[in-house]
């Protein structure tokens, strides 16, 4: 599988912020080292900026649509993988994200008390978690 090339505007719809938001990045040396350019237009692997957007807390709404997924669930609750992979499917991470990674966010959701974890690691939104959720929403 190739890797995926990104340009500035890329990087804008994928972070859901504006062009010029990416560009100053770059133009502040916040983002990575381009890796090349496509007809004179610097580009990125997107791996590489989704490892960096992760490192610097720039993904998108990661912990509101974990407990949206969770709330949405038929118990209330769900494991790791197949959450990820339904952040995967809704392009809110990039394939390369692994379960590992949202396991980490789940991690901090717990400590805030927005989500519990039950036997065999399996992940549900709390009463607090759907209150989180609802004052997002207004």
């Amino acid at each position: 599988m190739s890797e995926v090339i990104v340009g500035e505007k890329e990087i804008a719809a994928r972070l859901r912020v504006k062009d010029t938001t990416v560009h100053q990045w770059r133009s502040r040396g916040l983002l990575p080292a381009e890796d090349g350019q496509v007809s004179g237009v610097p580009a990125w692997y997107w791996s590489r900026i989704e490892n960096w957007a992760w490192d610097t807390g720039r993904m998108p709404h990661v912990r509101d649509h974990i407990l949206t997924l969770l709330d949405h669930s038929p118990n209330g609750g769900g494991f790791a993988t197949p959450i990820t992979n339904a952040l995967i499917r809704l392009n809110v991470v990039g394939q390369s994200t692994s379960p590992i990674r949202i396991a980490s966010v789940l991690t901090g959701l717990h400590e805030e008390g927005l989500v519990s974890v039950h036997l065999r690691n399996e992940w549900r939104i709390t009463d607090q978690g759907r209150q989180y959720l609802a004052a997002r929403a207004n």
